[in-house]
């Protein structure tokens, strides 16, 4: 295992241990018998204050209600699966043969030699969305999603492209579940009596020579909390920006948005390596998981200005930015003076990053807005609180808001076409 995995994200988790536990069989103390092998598996829950920063709950500013919700963090999971691969030691450490088993949280007995080289991947199961590909060489372990159905908010930009290259339409990937997990890395089982600690087995009482090995499960997906504030959102007639009509007399959707796409974040990962691909996407979020617009007396904006005004929010996951290990950048810009002169670092980065957000207005239009979050991405590359402001007074036209019968056609186009709403949003880091 290289160094810079090795101590990777050593404070996200307390820890996963592998315990190989060996049995002696009534033989001398210091045979090892090496087809008892036993792995057991602990996994500890992933502290957001140090993913994201102590200050993230000072950030976040909506009340979210994790009983109707869902927790804003990661969840535990109850099953882990083994690559377990041989290694040729004696030439280019390349993997070999490779065998699966799937474990509970507590862990499994497999078969290992004493002397041997190995290569081990961990990583949980129960997974929805996620597609697993792995090559026939086994140089490669790629996680990505499919497609999705939403339709994306944003749906061409050309400020979005390198520089030379033709504009591009957005297709919208599904997130990712969650996941984590860890690599192990030329693992050599050894030979030496003298590495293994002598136990006594609690359920047999048998002599036990127990090898252990310490690894940490680290997440290969990433959560951005997305909180969009509303400001100025009423006129002489009323609010601006509102809810959707009721879906049946008498009940309201209190959302005031139809959908959101982040752009600009990777499409998958490899697991091996933790190096995201290169290829950006984009992902959508639709109504049903962006909560409800509240009321906010004290609203704090990004630049400190205390106010009153309405907030939403929406939880996404991603598989990090295109093209870098998110952990590994995460813990550079950790240890740096100067986070920002860090995250500005990232030359494989070479497309924006957009938050398209469709409002709905008290019309019964829709109104969509794009907002700049690069460089709130790149200062957080392993996940964390993205937050747009959208001055309502001030972005909503009359026009908009005198059009009539939104049923019968019309209505604002969703495709933003060359940006002509979009919004550079000045975020105090």
């Amino acid at each position: 295992m290289t160094t810079r995995r090795s101590h990777i994200a050593h404070a996200l988790l307390s820890g996963l241990t592998l315990l190989m536990l060996t049995v002696a069989c009534e033989r001398k103390d210091l045979y090892l018998r090496v087809d008892q092998t036993q792995i057991d598996i602990a996994v500890y829950d992933i502290r957001l204050e140090l993913l994201w920063g102590m200050s993230w709950h000072t950030e976040w500013q909506y009340e979210w209600d994790e009983e109707l919700y869902g927790p804003i963090g990661y969840t535990m999971p109850h099953y882990v699966r083994a690559s377990i691969y041989d290694v040729d030691s004696l030439h280019d450490y390349s993997r070999t043969n490779c065998y699966t088993r799937n474990f509970p949280a507590s862990g499994g007995r497999v078969s290992l030699n004493a002397g041997a080289w190995y290569d081990m991947l961990f990583y949980n199961t129960g997974t929805e969305y996620i597609l697993f590909d792995q090559s026939t060489d086994y140089a490669y372990y790629h996680a990505s999603t499919r497609t999705s159905d939403y339709v994306p908010v944003i749906s061409r930009g050309e400020h979005d492209t390198p520089q030379g290259t033709e504009p591009f339409d957005y297709v919208s990937y599904k997130q990712p579940d969650e996941l984590f997990g860890t690599f192990l890395e030329q693992l050599l089982v050894s030979e030496d009596p003298t590495d293994y600690d002598k136990i006594t087995d609690e359920e047999t009482g048998e002599i036990v020579y127990v090898y252990n090995i310490n690894a940490q499960m680290n997440p290969y997906s990433f959560i951005y909390m997305l909180q969009v504030m509303v400001v100025n959102n009423v006129d002489s007639v009323g609010p601006i920006i509102s809810v959707k009509r009721a879906l049946a007399p008498g009940d309201t959707v209190r959302c005031a948005s139809s959908g959101m796409t982040l752009t600009g974040v990777a499409k998958g990962v490899d697991l091996f390596t933790r190096q995201t691909f290169s290829e950006a996407a984009s992902i959508t979020v639709d109504e049903g998981d962006i909560r409800y617009m509240k009321p906010k007396d004290d609203l704090t904006l990004p630049d400190g200005t205390h106010t009153h005004g309405d907030i939403f929010a929406a939880r996404v996951l991603t598989w990090g930015l295109p093209g870098i290990d998110p952990l590994w950048e995460w813990e550079q810009m950790r240890d740096s003076v100067d986070s920002r002169s860090s995250s500005s670092r990232m030359p494989t980065l070479t497309h924006r990053n957009k938050l398209g957000v469709r409002f709905w207005l008290r019309n019964g239009y829709s109104h969509v807005e794009v907002f700049d979050v690069t460089d709130q991405l790149r200062s957080h590359p392993a996940g964390g609180i993205i937050t747009v402001v959208m001055d309502a007074r001030e972005k909503i036209s009359d026009e908009e808001l005198e059009q009539k019968d939104p049923d019968k056609g019309g209505g604002f186009d969703a495709s933003v076409g060359d940006w002509g709403n979009e919004m550079d949003a000045d975020i105090t880091i």
